[in-house]
């Protein structure tokens, strides 16, 4: 039935489709930040008068309320019609394990080391970069760097 067996299979895909996924995100993540901060600037400079930026900002948090209910409808309304992942036997599955189950508990052990008591007031603070050039060398960072170009575009 297969050709190679499930081991050779996994290889191939590891050695030589993921790195062209990776380099596809890599990429991706590549173009959003001059994206981000020249269109947000643009678009807040062209403003006449800055208080249009409110109601802008609420249109723009509608649309994206909107669209996020749209994704998440249409992503559930996919997984519940092709249940991805029902087709792998359990032979598949435990490999699989096997191969990926260290990295999974490393990045779980990752997340849940971060996290930390809060105040309230905590996500303000988060918002202002203390170094744009960092906040822009790290995804993880957006919403600053959204600050900071809607600082720039006000002038």
């Amino acid at each position: 039935m297969a050709l190679y067996p499930v081991y050779r299979r996994a290889e191939f895909v590891i050695d030589w489709i993921k790195p062209f996924g990776t380099i596809f995100i890599k990429l991706l993540k590549l173009i959003a930040i001059p994206l981000i901060i020249v269109s947000l600037i643009k678009g807040v400079s062209d403003l006449k008068d800055v208080t249009q930026l409110s109601g802008l900002g609420l249109r723009t948090f509608a649309v994206y309320i909107l669209t996020t209910i749209i994704a998440v409808t249409i992503g559930l309304a996919l997984v519940n019609l092709i249940k991805p992942g029902s087709f792998i036997t359990e032979a598949t599955r435990e490999q699989m394990l096997q191969m990926f189950g260290g990295e999974v508990q490393q990045k779980v052990d990752q997340v849940t080391g971060v996290q930390e008591v809060i105040g309230p007031l905590q996500i303000l603070i988060d918002i202002v970069p203390e170094n744009i050039f960092h906040a822009t060398t790290s995804n993880s960072n957006m919403l600053q760097v959204i600050f900071f170009s809607l600082l720039v575009g006000m002038r």
